[in-house]
């Protein structure tokens, strides 16, 4: 059983991987009872929304996804190459566990998987916000020489990657699953720019 030892200081990442956690405000999102529920009393949170706990969770996801979309967009922005696309999107995310020890994750994964089958808007969001997520990427594989016929199925094939490399993270207390998935990405990236190829 690994130890956590690997994990690496969120202060030692280089470049925005490290500083964007704290410019772009990435959120401590964890839904703290199910939006399905009843609403609550008036003069509560829940009675300013109409829509009840559903909107109110409806709203803080969409409010997540664009500010974890704003902080992956300064992460490709300022990725030197096509390696660092997806070790600075790691070590972003590396950060996020390292500094919520391992509480915080992806904003949309938890709603996506237990609440999204009974709430369509709750799924239209977080559909939405991974879309999002996946043509920055797409628009950044495009920038960099990925064939224009391939950038969007390749970035969907990246964001999938990164999702279930940050849950094996998160339960296994260890930001090396990130890691290793970012550089398996990186060098399949790699072969799909003609001018990288072997």
């Amino acid at each position: 059983m690994n130890d956590g030892t690997s994990r690496r200081d969120p202060k030692a990442h280089p470049g925005r991987g490290r500083r964007a956690v704290p410019e772009a405000g990435l959120p401590r999102h964890r839904p703290q009872s199910d939006p399905r529920r009843g609403q609550g009393p008036k003069g509560s949170l829940y009675f300013h929304f109409p829509g009840g706990k559903e909107q109110l969770a409806v709203e803080a996801t969409a409010q997540a996804a664009d500010e974890w979309g704003h902080a992956i967009d300064a992460v490709l922005a300022e990725a030197g190459d096509t390696r660092s696309i997806t070790s600075d999107i790691a070590d972003l995310l590396g950060a996020v566990l390292l500094e919520s020890d391992f509480r915080d994750s992806c904003p949309l994964a938890t709603l996506a998987l237990e609440v999204a089958a009974d709430s369509d808007q709750i799924r239209t969001v977080c559909a939405g916000g991974y879309q999002r997520w996946i043509d920055l990427i797409t628009v950044s594989l495009r920038d960099r020489g990925v064939p224009e016929d391939q950038t969007e199925e390749l970035a969907t094939f990246v964001l999938a990657s990164v999702e279930g490399a940050l849950l094996l993270a998160k339960v296994r207390r260890d930001t090396a699953p990130l890691q290793q998935v970012a550089a398996q990405l990186a060098a399949l990236i790699a072969a799909r720019i003609p001018s990288e190829a072997p």
